[in-house]
C-alpha cells in the first residue's frame, strides 16, 4: 500500500500518488480513486464496467476500470466478479454430450476395404468440356460416391448419365479397382 503513495484529494477521497504529476493526462487518469477488494461499491462498480464492456472478459473489465479507479488488488476482485456473473456462466457451460449408440456389427468387424458399400449419385450435373480448346463440345455428368461402411473410405467416379447401364458399368470398374 505504501508503494502507491496514497494522498486524500481535495474532497476528502483517498487516491494514488505516483509521479504523473506534470503529464498531461486528465487528474483521475494521474492519480485514480483507491478502492478495496471487499467492498460492496467495488463490487457494484465492477458490475456496471462488466455490463458496460457487454460482458468482457478480466482483462477488459480491468482495463477499462484502471483508467479511473485502483482496486487493491484489483484482478482478484474482477476475476471474483465476473466468473460469479449469471450470464457469463451461461455463456461458458459446457453442453453435455450425448451417449452414443454402439457401432453396427459391419463396422467394427475386421474385413477387406469395401466388402460392405453404400452408393450415391451426386448432382446437379457437371459440365465436362471434351478439350481445352474453344467451340470444344460439352457433356452433362453425375457423381457417383461409393462409400466404405467400415472404414468411411469414399471412392467418386464420373456418371454420363443415371440410367442402369452407367450404374453397372461404373460398379464394374469399381470393382476391377478394388
Amino acid at each position: 500500500m505504501v508503494q502507491l503513495a496514497p494522498f486524500i484529494n481535495q474532497i476528502g477521497v483517498i487516491c494514488v500518488g505516483g509521479r504523473l504529476r506534470h503529464s498531461k493526462l486528465n487528474n483521475t487518469m494521474k492519480h485514480p480513486i483507491l478502492l478495496p477488494q471487499r467492498c460492496h461499491f467495488t463490487e457494484l462498480l465492477i458490475r456496471h464496467y462488466h455490463q458496460l464492456l457487454l460482458y468482457g472478459g478480466v482483462n477488459a473489465t480491468l482495463s477499462m476500470i484502471s483508467q479511473r479507479y485502483w482496486i487493491v488488488p484489483g484482478r482478484a476482485a474482477v476475476r471474483r466478479v465476473v466468473y460469479s456473473c449469471v450470464p457469463c456462466t451461461k455463456y461458458r457451460a459446457t453442453k453435455p454430450q450425448p451417449l452414443m449408440a454402439n457401432l453396427p456389427i459391419p463396422r467394427v468387424t475386421a474385413q477387406r476395404l469395401f466388402y460392405i458399400a453404400g452408393m450415391d449419385y451426386g448432382g446437379p450435373p457437371f459440365v465436362v468440356k471434351e478439350s481445352r480448346r474453344r467451340g470444344a463440345r460439352t457433356h452433362k455428368a453425375y457423381l457417383a460416391l461409393l462409400i466404405c461402411m467400415a472404414e468411411e473410405a469414399l471412392h467418386l467416379e464420373i456418371v454420363t448419365d443415371l440410367s442402369t447401364d452407367s450404374f453397372l458399368t461404373e460398379l464394374d470398374r469399381f470393382k476391377l479397382r478394388r
